[in-house]
């Protein structure tokens, strides 16, 4: 779905935005925090990344693991583009 076919349909979107952690065990916090934000029913899950090649790595990860696992809407935000 886009995300502005999202906003078309409701009145009121609202999402969250993760930063991928350095550490496995970092990223499993975030699956755990993730799924609970997921019960409050966020429009999408923007997940930003930097440029770096192993922090792209783990972008993907997380962005299949929102996406997959959660069912949840995600942008995969490139944060080199907004600076």
């Amino acid at each position: 779905m886009r995300i502005r076919d999202l906003y078309a349909q409701q009145a009121l979107t609202y999402s969250f935005e993760v930063f991928p952690p350095r550490t496995e065990r970092g990223i499993l916090k975030l699956y755990r925090t993730i799924t609970e934000l997921k019960a409050l029913g966020p429009g999408f899950i923007s997940v930003t990344f930097a440029p770096d090649r192993s922090n792209r790595d783990r972008t993907f990860q997380i962005a299949a693991h929102v996406k997959k696992k959660l069912g949840l809407e995600l942008i995969p935000l490139n944060c080199s583009v907004l600076s």
